[in-house]
């Protein structure tokens, strides 16, 4: 009944996998308690694309107006306060439990700051610290004065242990207590430093590790210390790193521990390096280490991405036999595989021993991964079931809950139960999101349209698969021509979305009209208001869905003329609208307008806008549509130098946008001064390589002249050394009914097929495309010079247009 899983449902699936990735393996060290691995209910949403050097620019964002200080090459700011703090500092001494005036209230502030650390609260304690120090309740007034490190720490330990993490504010603080004191710890660096692992955060977490190693160069690293890095390495899916730390650590004969074995069993499972997490652990009691739940929950995570459900059975069995109690991680994860294997039945068995084990504590992620198995198998009845349990454990549903009942309502085609079960959403407060409305309007179907052009490309047999070893530039060129010259080819996914919404959005009307109707009688129309508003953006995401683009753009005229307060999702619509029928200049003009009413776009409002501008050629427009992203923190998709990930891409056109804008990144690296002989050695023979195959391939003078102009020209670019492997990541349809496809790695594989690229698909990862250091240095310089010299042999366009689909060599 129910066809491939959803987002709703591999967001569940996140979920539990993220209680895996976050357990802090030093927190509560050697064995930790259930409440580790629990779940804070709501959506489990996030983004982790910060990158360091935009981290540090946050770092100082709330001191505007303040004096500027250098500490071992780290740029901070101050604020006059702090300066005033800093002399003060020298001359008086920090409070301590022994030279308080007060020992009592000082223990009694201990204890709150206690408190605060072990609830994960982390603003509280920002504040009771700023508080402490000068009786200011703003945390972001950095003035510190006579305070404890123990308080410090405390504070760090509540970042750490806050959902999610506090990692920009605890790295704030360090920094601070570094300038202006107390001195920290080792303690200290290893509550930051797991603050960033939590956060996935890894190349902050590796150079505050190097600060540490400088700052105490008499004192090696704690094995806490070395296990928040590995875990750091893990979340960041950097196996190599991980593996280095543990084996250096082995060859110094340091004593490890259960944690530090977790952290890189976690970094195996994390990096998809299932071989050597099953290592990994085997050898833990050979080595005379304890597991712990910890450690089984990572196994079984491992076992539950390989569909291994028998074995994970015979973990679960194998664990209880080793006196070692389950949690709600432990559990969520067997009842997910078992949903994900189209056991329902087995997986509420599994919610039934949690519910008997008095002793575990439950929140709704249980529950939810529970509901979404039942839904998944088409069986209502026992969804029910699974929800009276939840109502009698007093579980409070979350939004992730209700979007599996709209999910399975929908799915049915059940459009009035659809339309009660988002009317109840709203009355307990809740706020949807988009794959709320998604999941209103049957994401099944909206998946399975999306899969319409893999199930076409696997008949014809053009989808990659795990042989794939090479981007074949004939085999995608036909695709990549269709793409660039036939514009309704180019937004037929959009199109294709069209799907029979039976009666909702006439219910979502009559809907609108009982509110308008309550809203003149009601004592609190604010409320309605609301509702309102949330039921408009319903209706236009099911108007736009239905192929009804056209009347999306009337319904915003009605919200304008009725004065009803428009939200993120009511613009996403409008401007989905328009990407579908190619306005571009429509699209433009309405994101504007969001951004004039002071609402924020998202991700999925850029990835519209980005897409039908790309799609009708509008290069340059998409291109500056996506650095104002990027500027705003939506689709960071590079993750290092040599590294593109794609996966939170939607679209096809905007992944093209964000490869052309990287490959020119790319490209200002590789790229030599162009006076060869201020280039080094290796730069030299590179460019002169080019250029000597250039002028035999031509034979003609343009080259020569190109060469002049090299010399002449005074341009001040930097080589830095490219990785020794560049990569594209792509996916490769991980929730898609088509194995091996999707839209975004097709379009990549087209582009740099066009492009005559290096890239290959490898075959032990289809998800990505992978080339040589060099191969893709001498591409990019060979491509730069190639350029230059159809612009002086008269294409005007040839350098703006490089890397466009059109400016493909023909």
């Amino acid at each position: 009944m129910f066809g491939n899983p959803s987002r709703v449902l591999s967001r569940t699936r996140s979920a539990v996998d993220e209680l895996v990735n976050d357990a802090d393996f030093n927190d509560d060290l050697r064995i930790p308690s259930s409440g580790d691995d629990s779940s804070t209910s709501g959506s489990f949403t996030g983004q982790r694309a910060t990158k360091n050097t935009e981290i540090d620019n946050m770092l100082t964002e709330p001191m505007a107006k303040s004096k500027s200080h250098t500490y071992n090459n780290t740029f901070i700011s101050c604020s006059p306060e702090v300066d005033v703090s800093c002399s003060r500092l020298d001359s008086k001494k920090t409070i301590t439990p022994g030279n308080s005036r007060n020992g009592k209230e000082h223990d009694s502030s201990v204890e709150h700051f206690e408190k605060l650390a072990d609830q994960g609260n982390a603003k509280a304690a920002l504040g009771l610290l700023y508080t402490t120090i000068h009786g200011s309740a703003s945390w972001k007034d950095l003035d510190f004065r006579e305070t404890s490190l123990t308080h410090h720490n405390l504070t760090l330990r509540a970042c750490k242990r806050h959902r999610p993490p506090y990692h920009i504010e605890a790295r704030r603080v360090l920094l601070q207590m570094r300038e202006c004191g107390p001195s920290p710890n080792l303690q200290t660096y290893h509550e930051v430093i797991a603050a960033l692992a939590r956060a996935h955060e890894w190349r902050i977490a590796e150079r505050t590790f190097a600060e540490l190693k400088r700052d105490f160069p008499n004192h090696n690293p704690t094995i806490e210390l070395h296990t928040s890095l590995i875990s750091a390495y893990g979340k960041g899916g950097q196996w190599e790193r991980a593996k280095s730390t543990f084996d250096a650590l082995a060859k110094e004969n340091v004593t490890m521990d259960t944690g530090i074995y977790n952290a890189l069993l976690s970094a195996a499972v994390g990096a998809a390096r299932y071989h050597e997490a099953s290592i990994v652990f085997e050898q833990m009691p050979k080595k005379g280490i304890i597991r712990n739940v910890t450690t089984y929950n990572a196994i079984l995570t491992s076992l539950g991405r390989q569909r291994r459900i028998f074995d994970m059975e015979l973990v679960h069995k194998n664990m209880r036999k080793s006196y070692v109690e389950p949690n709600e991680t432990t559990l969520s994860l067997l009842i997910t595989a078992h949903g994900n294997a189209g056991d329902c039945y087995r997986a509420v068995e599994h919610l039934e021993e949690a519910c008997k084990a008095r002793w575990l504590k439950k929140s709704a992620v249980i529950f939810n991964s529970a509901l979404g198995a039942c839904v998944k198998s088409g069986e209502s009845k026992l969804a029910r079931d699974v929800l009276s349990m939840m109502h009698a454990e007093g579980v409070i549903p979350t939004l992730v809950t209700y979007n599996t009942m709209l999910m399975s309502a929908s799915a049915r085609h059940d459009w009035n139960q659809v339309v009660n079960i988002y009317l109840e959403l709203l009355q307990h407060g809740l706020t949807p999101d988009a794959i709320t409305f998604d999941c209103i309007c049957g994401i099944d179907k909206l998946q399975s349209a999306t899969d319409a052009p893999g199930r076409a490309l696997s008949a014809t047999g053009s989808v990659p698969n795990a042989k794939t070893s090479c981007i074949r530039h004939n085999d995608y060129k036909s695709a990549e021509t269709r793409n660039v010259h036939d514009k309704k080819s180019q937004l037929s996914v959009g199109n294709s979305l069209v799907t029979d919404l039976g009666t909702l959005p006439e219910l979502l009307r009559s809907t609108l009209n009982e509110l308008d109707m309550l809203a003149t009688e009601s004592a609190s129309p604010q409320k309605l208001t609301s509702t309102t508003c949330h039921v408009y953006d319903a209706l236009l995401r099911a108007l736009h869905l239905s192929g009804q683009a056209a009347e999306v753009e009337t319904v915003f005229k009605a919200m304008v003329s009725k004065r009803v307060c428009r939200t993120v999702h009511t613009y996403n619509s409008l401007i989905a609208s328009y990407e579908v029928r190619r306005q571009w200049k429509q699209a433009g003009q309405a994101m504007i307008s969001m951004q004039e009413e002071g609402i924020a776009p998202d991700a999925l409002t850029f990835d519209a806008l980005i897409n039908v501008c790309e799609e009708m050629g509008q290069w340059d427009r998409a291109t500056a549509w996506l650095e104002h992203a990027q500027e705003q923190g939506h689709l960071r998709c590079e993750d290092e130098l040599g590294v593109l990930d794609l996966h939170r891409i939607r679209s096809a056109g905007t992944a093209q946008t964000v490869l052309r804008w990287w490959l020119r990144r790319m490209r200002s690296r590789a790229l030599a001064p162009l006076d060869v002989r201020a280039a080094g050695q290796g730069t030299r023979i590179i460019l002169e390589s080019a250029t000597r195959g250039a002028t035999v391939s031509r034979k003609s003078n343009n080259v020569r002249t190109c060469s002049a102009s090299l010399s002449e020209a005074d341009i001040p670019l930097q080589i830095r050394d490219l990785p020794d492997q560049i990569q594209v990541v792509t996916g490769w349809g991980k929730h898609s009914t088509v194995f091996g496809y999707s839209p975004v790695k097709e379009r990549v594989l087209a582009l740099l097929g066009g492009l005559n690229s290096p890239f290959i698909v490898p075959e032990y990862n289809i998800g990505c495309v992978v080339a040589e250091r060099g191969e893709v240095r001498a591409w990019l310089v060979r491509d730069e010079l190639l350029s230059l010299v159809r612009f002086l042999g008269g294409n005007r366009a040839a350098l703006r247009r490089n890397f466009n689909p059109m400016g493909v060599d023909t």
